[in-house]
């Protein structure tokens, strides 16, 4: 119980600094959980979700402004 408690509290920890990586594997291993195991089917459709959720909120927050890295190969004489 110990561990477990020991490991959650350094997957919330490790979510706040980096949420894209630690979402993509939750994830994976929620779909391949619910692939494997038949009676898990609910873990599948929450992998699907959590997937989901986590590439659409990724894609939305790489927009980059005027400026910045996305454009400095111009140049600016």
């Amino acid at each position: 119980m110990l561990l477990a408690l020991i490991g959650v509290m350094r997957l919330a920890r490790t979510t706040r600094a980096r949420w894209e990586p630690v979402s993509l594997g939750a994830g994976v291993a929620l779909m391949a959980t619910g692939f494997a195991v038949p009676a898990a089917s609910v873990a599948f459709l929450l992998g699907i979700l959590v997937l989901v959720v986590t590439l659409l909120k990724g894609i939305s927050s790489k927009g980059r402004a005027v400026g910045q890295a996305a454009d400095c190969w111009q140049w600016r004489g």
